[in-house]
Order: C-alpha cells, then structure tokens, then sequence
C-alpha cells in the first residue's frame, strides 16, 4: 500500500473533520487501499508529516505516495473534480 492519509482523530476543527471524512470515503468509494495514519496517537507523526511537506504548520488531511508529498484537501479536490484522482495518488 503505497498511499498515506495523515489525519488526526482528536480534532475540534468541523472542516478538519469534515475533509477528513471526504477523502477517506472517496478512496473507499473508488476501492484504492491506503494506510491513515493519526497523528493524535504518535506526535512524532506529526513532525514527520511536517517535515515531509515542507511546512512547519501544515495539518491533517495531508496525502503522499510513501514519501512522496502529494498534497492537501485542495489538491485532492481539484483532482477528483478534474477526474485525475489516480494520476494525482500516482497510482497510474
């Protein structure tokens, strides 16, 4: 499984929640696997997670391809609008 959803359980945020809960029930609706990984549970996740997208401040929801930084909410969107959502998981 090479796609990664960080997300966060413990959040007072609705939008946060609300984005969340999107991305995971469009990759399940189109049956693509994917590891989520809370970063409530492991705050060395979040550091992690950071450091890998290159912002100090970013938060859940954030996606990649293992390492590979993928991007937020927004650019999830924009590929399931634009019906590239594949090319964007580089899953083709």
């Amino acid at each position: 499984m090479s796609v990664k959803l960080y997300t966060t359980s413990i959040c007072t945020n609705r939008e946060i929640r609300t984005r969340i809960e999107r991305i995971k029930n469009v990759l399940e609706s189109m049956s693509i696997e994917f590891a989520e990984l809370d970063i409530a549970e492991n705050t060395d996740l979040k550091e992690t997670m950071r450091e890998l997208c290159k912002d100090p401040r970013a938060m859940p929801p954030q996606l990649f391809n293992g390492d590979e930084y993928l991007g937020d909410y927004d650019a999830f969107q924009d590929a399931v609008e634009d019906k590239k959502l594949k090319q964007f998981l580089k899953l083709e």
